[in-house]
């Protein structure tokens, strides 16, 4: 419905009055230092068991899936997404298992190897002396 040329004429007194009036500017904790102290201990009573929560998920070897706010809206990690996550990190491990075995073989051989040199030089300064 359309506003009518002098309804807009009876409101624009109001309308130039509110824009060019200086006010006050705004505070924090509508001006009270009791509000103040507990906005912030609420934000840091929150961060404190956001904190916690987060370490006892790490504890159990969980993280964080949902999150949801207080109107509904949220985020929520795809299962799949944590699934390939966890399938990835075990054929790393497997791999590095491998590449460990490999190592740890060719250590082995090297030994021995250094285990044979030395018992021929020994040998060789026993037959010299």
């Amino acid at each position: 419905m359309p506003s009518s040329p002098s309804s807009l004429r009876s409101r624009a007194p109001a309308h130039w009055r509110a824009a060019t009036t200086e006010g006050r500017a705004p505070t924090w904790a509508l001006g009270s230092s009791w509000v103040y102290r507990a906005e912030v201990g609420s934000c840091v009573i929150g961060l404190l068991y956001l904190t916690l929560v987060a370490l006892l998920l790490a504890w159990r070897g969980e993280t964080f899936r949902r999150i949801q706010g207080p109107a509904g809206a949220g985020v929520e990690t795809p299962a799949r997404i944590i699934s390939s996550a966890a399938e990835w990190f075990v054929q790393y491990e497997a791999e590095n298992a491998e590449r460990l075995a490999e190592i740890e073989g060719a250590l082995d051989g090297l030994h021995e190897r250094v285990q044979i040199l030395e018992r021929r030089l020994d040998k060789g300064f026993s037959e010299r002396v």
